[in-house]
C-alpha cells in the first residue's frame, strides 16, 4: 500500500493499489486538506513531480512507496506572493520606462509593437494583486476601513488609466500616451508597491 504523507506526516491511504497520480491528488484535496489550503508541491518517492511534463496526472502509483503532498494555507501564500509582487513593479515599471523611450525617440513601429506588453503586464498584475489583497483581508476580524478606501481608489485609478491607454494609442497622440505611461501608471503602480504591500505585510504581525 502506498504510504502517504501530508507535510512528511504519514496519514491513512484508503484508495485501491492501482490508482493514478490524478486519483491521489482528488483524494487528498477531498479528503485530506482544509478548502483554505493549496497543494504547492508533490514528492513521489525521491521524484519532485514536474506538472509541466506530459502524462503525469494519469501515471500509476501502483510500484511507488512513499508520496508527500507538501501544503500552504492560501493566506500563507498570500502573504508570500508579495515580493514577488514587489518584483514584478520593479520589472514592469522598468519595461514601462523602455517603451516610453522608444515612443519618445520616435522609434513608433518598435514601441507599437512592444506596446501589448504593457497591456499584459497590467492586467496580470491585477489578477494577482487582487488574488492577494482579498485573501489577506478576508482573514483579518476587522480591517481599516482606511486601507480598503486606499486600495480600492487605487485599482479603480489603475484601470481607468489602462482603459485610456488605447485611445491615445489609437489616435496616435504620443505626448498623451507617454504622460499615462510615465506619470499616471508607474506612479501608480509605485504607490502599490510603497503603500499598499507593506500595508499588507503588517496584517501578518
Amino acid at each position: 500500500m502506498l504510504e502517504i504523507k501530508i507535510n512528511d506526516v504519514n496519514t491513512t491511504n484508503d484508495l485501491p493499489k492501482a490508482s493514478s497520480l490524478d486519483d491521489m491528488i482528488d483524494y487528498v484535496l477531498n479528503n485530506k486538506i482544509n478548502n483554505d489550503q493549496i497543494i504547492f508541491q508533490i514528492i513521489l518517492d525521491d521524484e519532485d513531480i514536474d506538472f509541466d511534463k506530459e502524462n503525469q496526472l494519469s501515471r500509476s502509483l501502483q510500484e511507488n512507496k512513499i508520496i508527500n503532498f507538501k501544503i500552504k494555507s492560501t493566506i500563507d501564500v498570500a502573504y508570500e506572493s508579495l515580493n514577488d509582487c514587489s518584483l514584478f513593479i520593479d520589472s514592469s515599471i522598468k519595461r514601462i520606462n523602455q517603451i516610453v523611450q522608444l515612443y519618445r525617440e520616435n522609434e513608433i513601429q518598435k514601441a507599437n509593437v512592444a506596446f501589448p506588453e504593457i497591456i499584459d503586464m497590467i492586467d496580470f498584475f491585477v489578477k494577482l494583486i487582487t488574488k492577494i489583497y482579498k485573501t489577506i483581508i478576508g482573514g483579518q476580524e476587522n480591517p481599516e476601513k482606511s486601507d480598503l478606501e486606499l486600495i480600492q481608489n487605487l485599482e479603480i485609478h489603475l484601470l481607468t488609466v489602462l482603459k485610456s491607454l488605447l485611445p491615445a494609442k489609437e489616435k496616435g497622440d504620443i505626448t498623451m500616451l507617454c504622460d499615462l505611461l510615465e506619470y499616471e501608471l508607474s506612479d501608480n503602480l509605485q504607490q502599490w508597491k510603497a503603500e499598499i504591500i507593506p500595508t499588507l505585510e503588517k496584517m501578518n504581525k
